[in-house]
């Protein structure tokens, strides 16, 4: 009865401080400010930054993150109304392929600024970080900046072409 008592007063003062949390700070949820923080104080101390390169890795890692997802998509919704045409579904990719471009070439510039802000030593090590972010060559052999380019076609559920399960 009395552990019972306890585990009651406990869950009562435990409760306030449940509901103030927001939804990243709630247990078993990660907290992504946190993390992107920690990311850009852990890359700062690798590469040895000073306080005026603090900027463009800011910068640099805000390009890096994928964009929120839209609240909707300006499609109709199943609620009886009807799917979209052919010529609108083609306006819509053609409107989303300029914003992916669009987001490329400010991932492009701000990584260009930050390691135009580097010295010989922060590039190796930079260089040599990418690497184990991202594979030794990245998807296609290409790099890091190859991570950018998304699936090839030819890529299924295993991986690329061959190293997955047999289709068909």
């Amino acid at each position: 009865m009395k552990s019972l008592m306890i585990s009651a007063v406990v869950a009562s003062l435990a409760w306030p401080a449940a509901a103030q949390q927001s939804p990243n700070d709630r247990p078993g949820r990660p907290d992504m400010a946190a993390m992107q923080q920690r990311e850009a104080e852990d890359l700062a101390l690798v590469l040895g930054l000073h306080a005026a390169q603090r900027p463009a890795l800011n910068a640099f890692l805000a390009a890096e993150r994928p964009p929120l997802p839209p609240r909707g998509d300006g499609r109709e919704g199943p609620e009886g109304m009807s799917p979209p045409s052919f010529d609108q579904q083609l306006a819509h990719r053609e409107t989303m392929t300029g914003e992916h471009a669009a987001r490329e070439r400010e991932q492009i510039a701000a990584a260009r600024a930050f390691y135009a802000q580097l010295d010989t030593r922060q590039k190796q090590v930079f260089e040599a970080v990418m690497r184990l972010r991202h594979g030794p060559g990245g998807p296609g052999g290409q790099g890091w900046l190859a991570g950018h380019e998304g699936p090839r076609a030819d890529d299924g559920p295993g991986g690329p072409a061959g190293n997955g399960p047999p289709r068909g």
